[in-house]
């Protein structure tokens, strides 16, 4: 048994005060104190035989510390799902005290995720896209194809042209000084595709270059540059050519299909081609739905997250950035470019647990069971190397990612969804065409 009142402190921070029976810490006391007895070797007295009054008189600082302890690790739980405050931080302890006879006094404080009962989360508005896929569509997934089967090969009788391979020195300076960001040696780029240099000028100049060609000319770049070697600077550019690729491409009919190895003719590889567009636009219109959709019912409920889980969650995605990127932010720039999406990610994470209770979502623990044991299974080897993984919280991160997939397919499920038309799809041109 235990009493406490919740104070608060702040908007995200709850402090619990309160006791614990008197008759709960005896127990814990006197099961502790007998322990000691029976396990303490004192001289002049047999073992198990010592008073327990030596033994309070010798221990008491160590009977209490780790009464408090027993006591304080059975109560916390059940104090917690009493005030249902649902820390995300671990206590801060204020209070954990008691004398012999009496209730053990705590106090703590914890900072908490705030929200009230969740509402307003049916029957929202959605637009969703037609999955109709326009042939321009096709068109472009055919000529995406087409060039990856294409042949390269060495042209030695023409200019160059946009969608050319060209094998090239680049030489460029600034009042003598050479630009290093611009230097090039026997450097393969594709033209019209601004690989070299990003203002267009250099690609267009280059234009029309024959083999073994040299051409001199220069370019001047805006203050707002994001070089800074080239912000606001005249730059003399000399470019040598010395080889010229094209890709030859397939002609698009049957013997293109069959040569994919899948199909017997053309047609059999657009259809192929359709109901894969099809399926992708699906899959990618109702995730931004969903969104669109978890975004309003976030708008229609309060929630309050501690800005140090926000920080957290941010310092986390910024490490991933920078793991895949290899580009390091500022603290700043971590905070700029990642808070709002950790506070929405926070806060998605809350309204979607807290809806699948008030609407009873559940999942099977034996679904949850098998997706482990083929996981297990999977990555055995691994997981004998690796003595961190911890199979019960793998099973409870599946089973809340589960509960989750099943509470956004209700919400999606009873939202009222308007059909639009597509977006318009223009052909791309033949020209400069990659993958």
């Amino acid at each position: 048994m235990f009493t406490h009142s919740i104070k608060t402190v702040n908007d995200y921070t709850r402090e619990v005060t309160g006791e614990i029976a008197k008759e709960t810490v005896d127990e814990h006391y006197n099961k502790v104190l007998l322990e000691l007895k029976r396990q303490t070797f004192v001289p002049g007295f047999r073992k198990g035989k010592v008073p327990l009054s030596f033994l309070k008189k010798r221990f008491g600082n160590e009977i209490k510390a780790q009464v408090i302890e027993e006591v304080f690790q059975e109560y916390y739980p059940k104090i917690i799902e009493t005030t249902k405050l649902h820390p995300v931080s671990t206590p801060n302890i204020q209070q954990l005290d008691f004398n012999e006879g009496e209730a053990l006094k705590f106090a703590f404080s914890t900072e908490v995720i705030v929200m009230d009962e969740p509402h307003d989360y049916f029957d929202i508005d959605i637009e969703l896209r037609s999955s109709e896929v326009e042939d321009a569509e096709i068109q472009n997934y055919l000529k995406t194809l087409q060039h990856r089967q294409g042949q390269i090969q060495v042209v030695e009788d023409r200019p160059s042209k946009n969608g050319d391979i060209l094998i090239l020195d680049v030489d460029a300076s600034h009042d003598d000084t050479e630009i290093a960001s611009l230097q090039r040696e026997k450097a393969q780029m594709t033209l019209g595709m601004n690989m070299v240099c990003k203002n267009p000028r250099f690609d267009e100049e280059i234009v029309g270059l024959k083999p073994e060609e040299t051409k001199e000319f220069t370019i001047q770049f805006e203050h707002d540059e994001e070089d800074e070697e080239l912000a606001g600077k005249t730059i003399t550019v000399k470019v040598t050519l010395h080889e010229i690729k094209e890709i030859v491409l397939p002609e698009l009919d049957d013997d293109f299909a069959i040569s994919l190895g899948e199909f017997k003719s053309l047609t059999e590889l657009k259809d192929k081609i359709q109901q894969e567009l099809t399926d992708q636009k699906e899959t990618q219109d109702k995730t931004m739905a969903i969104e669109t959709m978890i975004d309003k019912i976030l708008a229609k409920n309060h929630i309050i997250i501690p800005p140090s889980i926000i920080d957290q969650s941010a310092k986390s995605m910024a490490n991933n950035y920078v793991q895949r990127t290899g580009v390091e932010l500022s603290a700043e720039e971590q905070k700029e470019k990642f808070e709002g999406e950790a506070i929405r990610s926070l806060k998605k994470t809350v309204i979607l647990a807290k809806i699948a209770e008030k609407e009873k979502v559940s999942v099977d623990d034996e679904e949850v069971r098998k997706i482990v044991r083929e996981y297990v299974d999977k990555f055995a080897a691994l997981f004998q190397k690796d003595k961190k993984f911890d199979e019960q919280e793998y099973f409870d991160s599946v089973k809340r990612n589960l509960i989750e997939s099943k509470t956004i397919d209700l919400l999606f499920e009873k939202a009222q969804k308007e059909m639009i038309p597509p977006q318009p799809v223009d052909a791309a041109s033949d020209e400069g065409q990659s993958d």
